[in-house]
């Protein structure tokens, strides 16, 4: 009987490898993606290496039944995630796991790690999109600019959590959305975010948002602004309620 439980975890740990990739140990999920060698490889590593991995094309069937009666450990797990499912369930998790790896807003840049990470990693190789206001205060900016819509990207560090501040105008309608969200576990009825914006003349306006839980849709706020204003934010602040 013992024989047969070490040969099960045996074949497991046997099967937990062969759905690594091969680039960065992750497990990869269905469709999977496998070079000429047949070694898997993970979206993420794929569309940062695409011009040093070819991949081959059809589905790996096998594989897939192998994904589906396994149950595997969640893919955040050596961040402190203790999540155990079978594969499909497994890929529902990653949606919603507190633990979930960043990565940099940077689209030419392919770091990924822990949300609190982030600010060191802009400091080393983007250090004119970070501000650091003291020791526990940072604030990362990233803006993205197109012909229809202007973006904005906050990640902050304020009393020893990270917060995720998301913002869009859509050039033709001036329809504006946001949302705040938290980026790591903690409570997030404790904090309120103020941003203070302005436009035209020196109109300002302040809204006050409430912190909603990470993966949820961006609120949305019309201003009845001029087509020709522009809308800044000067001024972003979490605020701890308690």
């Amino acid at each position: 009987m013992i024989g047969s439980k070490v040969c099960l975890q045996s074949i497991i740990e046997n099967v937990h490898e062969i759905l690594k990739c091969f680039k960065c140990g992750e497990y990869c999920h269905p469709p999977f993606k496998q070079n000429t060698e047949g070694k898997l490889v993970c979206p993420f590593c794929l569309q940062c290496y695409q011009r040093g991995i070819t991949v081959l094309s059809g589905r790996i069937f096998l594989l897939e039944k192998m994904y589906s009666l396994f149950e595997f450990p969640c893919k955040y797990n050596l961040h402190g995630c203790e999540f155990k499912e079978k594969g499909a369930k497994l890929v529902e998790h990653h949606k919603v796991c507190y633990y979930v790896s960043t990565f940099c807003p940077n689209i030419a840049c392919c770091w990924k790690g822990r949300s609190k990470e982030l600010f060191d990693h802009f400091l080393f190789y983007h250090p004119h999109w970070i501000k650091i206001y003291d020791l526990n205060i940072r604030e990362i900016t990233y803006s993205i600019e197109s012909e229809r819509a202007a973006y904005e990207f906050k990640t902050i560090l304020a009393f020893g959590n990270v917060f995720a501040i998301h913002l869009a105008r859509n050039h033709r309608t001036g329809l504006f959305c946001y949302i705040a969200t938290n980026m790591e576990p903690f409570d997030i009825a404790d904090y309120e975010c103020m941003i203070e914006f302005s436009w035209g003349k020196g109109q300002t306006s302040t809204t006050i948002l409430k912190l909603t839980q990470s993966n949820n849709t961006m609120r949305e706020k019309i201003y009845d602004l001029p087509q020709q204003d522009l809308l800044l934010i000067r001024y972003i602040e979490i605020i701890q309620l308690s």
